[in-house]
């Protein structure tokens, strides 16, 4: 039972992470093939990916708005991301993510911390875009 809450918590967790994401990077091209595409048809691509290093799973750095094409179809199409995260946020940063990183021992109570924290900042932005569009 413990682990399904925890699996349950992590899905809440990993789906406002990932509506935070897409709406930190709605308007800009896709991270991999620089396509601009709808915020809608945006999915929020980790560089480095859960199953290979869950301990990046939150990390900001790591993940960035792509293209669908690009996500699921190319397999996150890496060497384009690569070279579009250096220029995007720096070698040394690219590097950090590529090391190894110490397993995220995240206890229920601490995943739900990062559920709510990236609910209220998905929140904060969504109404920022609602703002613009109705003054536009």
């Amino acid at each position: 039972m413990r682990n399904m809450k925890r699996s349950y918590r992590l899905e809440k967790a990993q789906a406002q992470f990932n509506r935070f994401i897409r709406l930190r990077d709605a308007g800009k091209p896709c991270i991999s093939c620089e396509r601009y595409i709808e915020l809608s048809q945006l999915d929020a691509g980790h560089y480095r990916s859960i199953g290979a290093a869950p301990e990046l799973r939150f990390n900001e750095d790591n993940c960035h708005g792509q293209c669908r094409e690009c996500n699921g179809f190319k397999s996150a199409n890496k060497t384009e991301y690569r070279g579009s995260l250096i220029d995007k946020i720096g070698l040394k940063r690219v590097e950090e993510i590529e090391q190894h990183h110490p397993p995220a021992n995240w206890s229920i109570e601490d995943i739900y911390q990062i559920e709510k924290e990236y609910k209220a900042k998905s929140d904060v932005m969504e109404s920022r875009w609602e703002q613009y569009y109705e003054s536009a």
